[in-house]
């Protein structure tokens, strides 16, 4: 069986952190942090992997994803949203030292809880944790917790501070030699006559057709708003062929 890598991103600019079965991360999981608007999209140039998990079972990535991070339904407003703040009372505060970012705190103390909690097995005895920096790995001592035996702490090494040199990473193509699969949308299901009338804007057309023969424009929404596209009456007599011709076919 093949084996899998999770990776722990951190954000060099919020300290957000990201939790991807890929190193390529896809958008969705911009849900963790309560980003997932349908405008934005992950910077990988903004994210810097401080842990790497390899030797996992497949059959556990998506409990320990789950484990480590909360997915938000709803997107978080961006007057919410936390951003490091710089003091200006004094020129020695923007030198004060370097000290671990909380995100990075509940994620490692979350995954030392998961493992501890799952019972050992032979596939296990691969698991190594790579870290970016050795304070990472000693965040759970704070909470008196103890790492499981059997996992191994390794030195992360980052090409070009980005590509991590870990098992199970190709550093010449840059991508995961197992690829775990990730949840999807669903294909939308095919045009019928009732789902085409159903729609709530096809429906308006529907009761709102032009006079035959006449050749102005209809344009309706404007209750909303909005100014939708104009639709003309050729625009309507080739779509009522087109459900004709389903409507025959399913019959």
């Amino acid at each position: 069986m093949p084996k899998a890598n999770v990776y722990f991103f951190r954000n060099m600019i919020t300290n957000k952190v990201l939790v991807s079965p890929r190193f390529r991360m896809e958008n969705s999981i911009l849900n963790q942090t309560g980003e997932h608007r349908n405008q934005l999209k992950i910077r990988p140039d903004h994210y810097v992997p401080f842990c790497v998990i390899t030797g996992l079972n497949p059959r556990i990535v998506d409990p320990l994803i789950k484990k480590c991070t909360t997915v938000f339904k709803q997107p978080i407003s961006k007057k919410l949203f936390k951003f490091p703040v710089q003091h200006k009372s004094s020129w020695h505060s923007q030198f004060s030292g370097w000290k671990i970012p909380d995100e990075v705190k509940v994620k490692t103390i979350a995954l030392c809880k998961f493992l501890n909690k799952k019972s050992a097995e032979v596939d296990d005895l691969d698991i190594q944790l790579h870290w970016e920096r050795d304070e990472y790995q000693f965040i759970p001592d704070e909470e008196k917790l103890v790492w499981p035996t059997y996992i191994q702490h390794q030195k992360l090494i980052l090409q070009r501070n980005r590509y991590p040199d870990v098992p199970g990473f190709n550093t010449k193509r840059r991508d995961d030699i197992y690829h775990h699969p990730i949840a999807t949308k669903p294909k939308p299901t095919p045009l019928t006559p009732e789902s085409f009338w159903s729609n709530k804007s096809t429906w308006k057309v529907k009761n709102k057709v032009p006079e035959t023969g006449s050749a102005s424009v209809h344009r309706y929404g404007s209750k909303f708003g909005k100014s939708f596209p104009i639709l003309k009456k050729t625009e309507f007599t080739s779509r009522f062929a087109k459900l004709r011709a389903l409507k025959n076919q399913s019959e």
